[in-house]
C-alpha cells in the first residue's frame, strides 16, 4: 500500500513537471533563438536547482527556464571581482550567488 501511495506520488509529480514543460515551451524556444545557451550553462542552472540531468532529464527544461527568464524588476546581474555571477537587489541593497527566480523553479521539482 505504501509503495503504491509513493508511485502515484511520483507519477503525479511527473505529470505536474510535464505540464509546467509544455506550458513554458513557446517562452523558452523563443528565447534559446535570442541568445542560444550551452550544454555546460545548463548543467550549471539545472546543478543550481538541484537537478541531477543525468537521473532526471525531464526537468531540463526547469533549467532552460532559469536561463531565460528575465530577472525580477528590483534584481540585476553583476560580476564579482573573482569572476563568479551574483544577483544583486537594487531595493533590499542585498546581493545574492544564487538566481532569485531559483526557489520558484524549485518548487516545481
Amino acid at each position: 500500500r505504501a509503495r503504491a501511495k509513493r508511485v502515484e506520488r511520483a507519477r503525479e509529480q511527473r505529470d505536474k513537471a510535464r505540464i509546467a514543460e509544455v506550458s513554458t515551451r513557446a517562452l523558452r524556444l523563443a528565447r534559446l533563438r535570442l541568445r542560444p545557451r550551452s550544454c555546460v550553462e545548463l548543467m550549471i542552472a539545472a546543478r543550481s536547482l538541484g537537478i541531477n540531468l543525468s537521473a532526471r532529464p525531464d526537468l531540463a527544461f526547469l533549467a532552460e527556464l532559469l536561463l531565460v527568464m528575465p530577472l525580477p524588476a528590483s534584481w540585476r546581474e553583476m560580476r564579482l571581482e573573482d569572476g563568479r555571477l551574483a544577483y544583486h537587489n537594487s531595493i533590499t541593497s542585498t546581493s545574492e550567488a544564487i538566481h532569485p527566480l531559483c526557489a520558484v523553479a524549485a518548487s516545481l521539482i
